[in-house]
């Protein structure tokens, strides 16, 4: 799988690119967590772990819904249920070919290709596609938008033992900021950022030696 980012996606250090307070996080009459608090600067880099049913995948997409519609971040979603992001209906082709051009669609199949998808897969239903294959075509996504705010719920979760270090490495180097939920242990041990862990009371920050005990 050949993968990078091109373009420009840094944010000024000192910018406060995410300020999050929340008294009480609940799904439905179920309380999750209290006390949670979390500031992102600039391209600061953040992972958070913590238990199954801890709330994380709650948090993160309270956390998009607020900072979509702002105007001076460019945020983009992957979430951990692939369907909520992808139609299923659609071919992989036809979910990234926004533009429409025949120039657009040639970059495209080149893309897939790229990321190991056949001619035939291009052209499927994206319903036929396994887990692996909808993780790289969100990814995909990811790569041609413009996003510099990337908020990822188990972003290598399904991806092969071949695609899943390129993914990581693409998440260390990328130029912009990244809040990313995870249970994968090889992509905490080399996060270049903060690890925290998701509590019934609040983040708690894992150091390097608690992190290679996991």
């Amino acid at each position: 799988m050949d993968a990078s980012f091109s373009g420009d996606h840094a944010l000024p250090a000192g910018k406060r690119t995410l300020e999050f307070h929340w008294n009480e996080l609940r799904t439905g009459d179920r309380p999750l967590a209290s006390g949670l608090h979390l500031t992102l600067f600039g391209a600061e880099k953040i992972l958070l772990v913590g238990e199954n049913g801890c709330g994380k995948t709650t948090l993160l997409r309270r956390i998009a819904e607020e900072l979509t519609g702002r105007g001076d971040i460019r945020p983009i979603l992957m979430p951990q249920r692939y369907e909520e992001a992808l139609p299923e209906d659609k071919t992989p082709i036809q979910y990234l070919h926004t533009r429409g051009d025949k120039e657009q669609l040639t970059q495209l199949r080149t893309y897939l290709g790229a990321f190991k998808f056949t001619t035939e897969e291009m052209e499927h239903p994206i319903a036929r596609l396994s887990g692996g294959q909808k993780a790289k075509l969100l990814w995909l996504r990811i790569i041609l938008s413009d996003a510099n705010v990337l908020l990822l719920d188990e972003p290598t979760r399904n991806l092969s033992p071949l695609s899943a270090p390129v993914v990581r490495q693409l998440m260390c180097d990328f130029t912009g900021a990244v809040l990313a939920v995870t249970h994968d242990r090889t992509l905490m041990r080399m996060w270049p950022g903060r690890v925290l862990r998701m509590t019934a009371r609040g983040f708690v920050p894992m150091t390097a030696s608690e992190i290679e005990k996991l």
